[in-house]
């Protein structure tokens, strides 16, 4: 289904798609958008949690993570990790919008 069959590829291929966004200069914003779709539509959804977790705050925040879980048809629970991670002060809207798209309305 991927590339990485073990760690040690895996490390290897997120090493080179480091090397490649460097090379062609994508900010670092770009760089998480592209891990977080790529890591979604493979299925790789461990990996996908640990970037999340990788940081307190990623630099493109919690809800393209939370969008890549509801597109990708996971559970609520694991739909409902990543919005826990936003705050009720400043993603209350969007919170909200999130609840809705994964059919959460109770929560909405």
């Amino acid at each position: 289904k991927y590339g990485a069959v073990d760690s040690h590829s895996a490390h290897r291929l997120r090493a080179d798609a480091d090397r490649i966004a460097k090379k062609y200069k994508l900010s670092e914003k770009q760089l998480w958008h592209f891990k977080v779709r790529g890591f979604s539509e493979s299925g790789q959804w461990a990996i996908l949690r640990n970037l999340a977790d990788s940081r307190d705050k990623p630099p493109i925040g919690i809800k393209p993570f939370a969008l890549a879980a509801i597109k990708g048809r996971r559970g609520h629970a694991e739909i409902m990790y990543y919005i826990d991670r936003m705050t009720e002060e400043s993603d209350g809207e969007d919170r909200c919008d999130l609840f809705c798209e994964a059919g959460m309305w109770k929560k909405a």
